[in-house]
């Protein structure tokens, strides 16, 4: 494993625990909502790492890597808050 790959994992990571300790997933509580949230903030950094990679952008290893992994993974909690978020039913 790269050290810039663990960078990425642990920056999903904690992205994922703080914004968990702001705002919890309503549906799941204690260890599996934070072990849930922490999963999501490493896909979200994964993914724009990986992305960002295959299109020549930037590296693992290079500060630009590091940052998009840390919008990428807020970025994929936020939207995961959007679409998890209880809605009101309409008046029958």
């Amino acid at each position: 494993m790269t050290t810039g790959l663990f960078w990425v994992l642990f920056a999903g990571f904690i992205v994922g625990m703080l914004v968990n300790a702001f705002k919890p997933l309503g549906r799941m509580a204690g260890m599996t909502g934070l072990l849930v949230t922490a999963a999501i903030g490493i896909a979200g950094a994964l993914a724009a790492s990986l992305s960002g990679e295959a299109l020549h952008w930037w590296s693992r290893e290079h500060l630009n890597g590091f940052t998009a992994a840390v919008i990428g993974a807020l970025i994929v909690l936020l939207a995961t808050r959007f679409f998890l978020r209880p809605r009101a039913l309409p008046a029958a």
